[in-house]
């Protein structure tokens, strides 16, 4: 738990991290008083995968700021019907479009073009792919693997950097009854990194 450990050592000991404000986590006080009610902690608590948690850390200590890998598509779910029930089989990512010179274009991908695999891991959907760009470094080469015409061709990309600080997933447009929901989730990741931020200035702060 972030807070009371290092963390640096949390994010190498566990698949899970909890960031937290410093002291103990408890229950939230429903009225009752004494001791026990006064040692409740206030603020809000995150409990994130240790695989997402390790780059934006490592960023920050390295330079300060944390760097997005940038593949330069936009991408759209592509699925069939299930032959069993009603589901949605989820085929990949579909390419809709490529930057004109980025890493994409120069890798061979084209309008059209189906990614279904990055870097050894099945790509279901375009979120999952995003977010595995984004975790990775800028200069960073991964293997792409993707159908074109009912053909599979493969590659490898030596992805960019983005542009924005935040990543490509987080600033993908939302479904306008879903227009809340993204603005939240952009939201928490920011108060995340400010959570990192901070305990990383504490650590350096206590260093000889």
């Amino acid at each position: 738990m972030v807070g009371g450990e290092d963390l640096g050592e949390a994010v190498d000991e566990g698949p899970l991290v909890t960031v937290a404000p410093a002291g103990e986590l408890g229950s939230p006080d429903l009225g009752g008083g004494g001791a026990a009610a006064e040692r409740r902690p206030g603020g809000m608590s995150f409990v994130l995968p240790a695989e997402n948690v390790r780059p934006v850390y490592e960023g920050l200590a390295r330079e300060g700021r944390v760097r997005h890998g940038y593949l330069g598509v936009s991408t759209r779910a592509a699925n069939v019907p299930s032959d069993s029930d009603r589901a949605l089989v989820p085929l990949g990512a579909l390419v809709e479009s490529v930057v004109a010179g980025g890493p994409a274009e120069r890798a061979g991908l084209r309008k059209g073009d189906l990614i279904v695999a990055y870097d050894g891991e099945r790509v279901e959907y375009p979120e999952q792919l995003a977010r595995w760009v984004a975790t990775t470094r800028p200069g960073s080469a991964a293997m792409l693997v993707w159908v074109r015409n009912e053909l599979e061709k493969s590659g490898r990309v030596v992805l960019g950097e983005s542009p924005s600080a935040l990543p490509e997933w987080a600033l993908a447009s939302t479904p306008p009854t879903a227009a809340a929901t993204g603005g939240a989730k952009i939201s928490d990741l920011e108060r995340q990194i400010r959570v990192l931020n901070e305990e990383l200035q504490r650590l350096k702060g206590q260093a000889p």
